[in-house]
């Protein structure tokens, strides 16, 4: 996942607005472990949702990014589907087994 600085509302790596930090600690550290797992589980629901709407639409995707934003809450939201996405955020969080599921 990719988190802004403080007083910046993107989460750019290229241009040092964010930085890469794993999702899992992250969010239990954040909202605790049941709520963490909600929004783990809200994501991977999301995510299929919408890969079934787009492939049902589109055809076959071989993969897909999904940018999400979580509030302050813990509300989960859709900001954009990229058909192209960028692998960058996995170097970041040293995950690149990641990048292959």
């Amino acid at each position: 996942m990719r988190v802004s600085d403080k007083n910046s509302p993107t989460t750019n790596l290229v241009h040092g607005d964010g930085k890469a930090l794993r999702f899992e600690p992250f969010m239990i550290r954040r909202f605790g472990p049941e709520k963490a797992k909600q929004i783990s589980r809200e994501c991977d629901q999301m995510a299929m949702k919408l890969m079934e709407v787009i492939e049902e639409r589109y055809g076959s995707m071989m993969e897909f990014g999904m940018d999400v934003g979580v509030d302050v809450k813990g509300n989960v939201w859709l900001i954009e589907a990229n058909p192209k996405p960028s692998h960058s955020i996995f170097l970041g969080t040293k995950e690149m087994g990641m990048r292959r599921i």
